[in-house]
């Protein structure tokens, strides 16, 4: 890198900068005369596939420092208690079940532990009938391992927005990936050669691209014919109610008249009312026009 750094039609080649980065920002470089070792940093986490999730990888990687975030493979049932559902303290002993009662004592020998909740609270719990805790003679026993400590933990994690907000990155790539993979059939390409393969990858991840460009470009012009329309049609629904409200005033009027109510014309009184009930028959229908269309849209 050194050796070509002022020469441009070098740095200015994508591979060059790719290289440049992955040395600041993946490895350690130093110098020793005139040479230079290379160290690669040791990641502190890692978002890995839910099938690198298990419990042994995690294990030898916190053994490197690495903290692995992924998913646990399978789900579990709702209608069921899981370990996940129970209080655990720092050192795994069970602290309360989901029911809220703490257990009568634990057990703790090697890397398996047993707490022993009381019969009494247990024998008319709810949710017994989904529950892990099994009957004894005595007590009410929750059994696990370290390795069961574990996974609950990782499972409670997993409903965390921590969680959720660190791995939401690579749920992003997952899905882009697999997008590309499903519209375009990147997998099972028609030509050989690296030039080729190179070729026909990049034309089909323009396409995805163009794919995700048009969606977005019909959803704004639909929200902007749909904002368009709902005004249009409220303004051209309006003026006809409107008239016929009109017409029907000009007819109560002309109807007192006919009749000998002239003498109600007269009074400053009631002409402020006719006003008043026209401007309010008026709002009453606008309002109801407007939050149908807010219904329906």
């Amino acid at each position: 890198m050194e050796q070509f750094k002022d020469c441009s039609d070098i740095t200015g080649m994508d591979s060059y900068k790719l290289l440049v980065r992955i040395l600041i920002e993946q490895c350690n470089v130093t110098k020793s005369g005139n040479e230079a070792q290379i160290e690669v940093k040791i990641p502190k986490d890692i978002s890995s596939d839910s099938l690198y999730s298990s419990d042994e990888n995690c294990q030898k990687a916190g053994k490197l420092g690495v903290k692995v975030i992924s998913h646990l493979m399978g789900r579990k049932k709702e209608e069921d208690v899981n370990p996940s559902d129970f209080q655990f303290s720092e050192r795994g002993e069970t602290l309360m079940c989901p029911a809220g009662n703490s257990p009568e004592k634990t057990h703790v020998k090697k890397s398996r532990y047993c707490a022993c909740f009381n019969k009494k609270h247990c024998s008319k719990c709810d949710i017994r009938s989904g529950c892990p805790i099994k009957e004894g003679k005595k007590f009410y026993y929750l059994r696990y391992t370290d390795k069961e400590l574990r996974i609950a933990i990782r499972r409670t994690y997993e409903d965390t927005e921590e969680f959720i907000d660190r791995y939401r990155l690579r749920a992003g790539v997952e899905a882009t990936i697999s997008e590309y993979n499903r519209k375009t059939g990147v997998k099972q390409l028609r030509v050989r050669g690296p030039g080729n393969v190179q070729f026909a990858a990049v034309l089909k991840a323009t396409t995805i691209n163009i794919f995700r460009a048009t969606a977005i470009r019909k959803a704004i012009i639909g929200a902007d014919i749909k904002i368009f329309a709902k005004n249009y049609i409220f303004s051209v629904i309006k003026e006809p109610i409107f008239s016929i409200c009109d017409y029907f005033i000009q007819f109560l009027l002309n109807f007192m008249k006919i009749h000998n109510y002239d003498c109600f014309s007269q009074i400053n009184h009631f002409r402020l009312f006719t006003i008043l009930s026209k401007l309010f028959i008026k709002l009453i229908i606008s309002k109801l026009i407007y939050e149908y269309w807010q219904r329906q849209n």
